[in-house]
């Protein structure tokens, strides 16, 4: 008589599943809270320019560096750091062009799924809002980050990447996120970070400190300042090593 248990197996499944997702919050309704909660999209919508320095730390190998961010709308941002043992790092997008300029390999342009976490990063609103960047999302569960008790939801991208990121139940705020991404050199990696220390700048909560762990190490992100006063435009102009990168004819395909 097994094969009767089958039919009966696969059926209290689909109710387990349908009872579940029923009592999951929809995922659109946990990311407009979310919204809310920072300061709604009216507040969001204010900001045109955004200067944030942050300080970045890894304890266990000594690393300690400050790293400036500028960005303008809508999808502009200049990215200065001084990484030790390496010297000054760049990189940005003009609305045309993503790039990067390194001490050990010199000046290239962006390309493939570095382009696309440029052009992530460049979107003005995007940490702010996750719809713009993730137009399907889906509540997958429950999770405890940190001690508070979240709402996770599954966020994809119209290009295939994936995001798990926990809102939390009492204040709608997103206070963790997982994400697997490809490593050079260890393949498939997952990178998981919690968000805490919101603080409030012209009516939006903006977190305060990242921590990531990613292949058994810890980098700790600490935000020092930020200002939305305007930035001028020259701040977002190619530098000259990009310059001649882009005016060399391209062989043909």
């Amino acid at each position: 008589m097994r094969f009767r248990r089958i039919p009966i197996l696969a059926v209290t499944m689909l109710v387990t599943a349908a009872a579940e997702a029923q009592r999951l919050p929809r995922a659109r309704d946990v990311v407009e809270r979310y919204v809310a909660a920072i300061g709604g999209r009216e507040a969001i919508a204010r900001a045109q320019h955004r200067h944030t320095v942050t300080e970045v730390a890894m304890a266990d190998v000594g690393i300690r560096m400050t790293v400036e961010t500028f960005q303008a709308r809508p999808n502009l941002i200049f990215v200065q750091m001084d990484v030790p043992g390496v010297g000054p790092v760049t990189s940005g997008y003009n609305g045309l062009v993503g790039w990067t300029v390194n001490p050990q390999y010199g000046a290239r342009l962006l390309e493939g799924a570095e382009l696309a976490e440029s052009l992530r990063q460049a979107d003005f609103d995007g940490a702010l809002d996750p719809g713009r960047s993730f137009p399907r999302m889906r509540t997958v569960g429950e999770k405890v980050v940190e001690g508070r008790p979240c709402w996770n939801v599954r966020l994809s991208s119209a290009g295939g990447m994936e995001v798990q990121s926990c809102f939390d139940k009492e204040t709608g705020l997103m206070v963790g996120s997982t994400i697997r991404q490809v490593h050079e050199e260890e393949g498939l990696v997952q990178v998981e970070s919690t968000i805490s220390d919101y603080r409030e700048f012209d009516g939006i909560r903006m977190p305060m400190k990242y921590v990531t762990r990613v292949l058994g190490r810890e980098m700790v992100t600490t935000v020092r300042s930020i200002s939305h006063a305007p930035i001028a435009e020259t701040v977002f102009t190619l530098p000259t090593a990009i310059q001649t990168i882009v005016a060399q004819p391209r062989p043909r395909q």
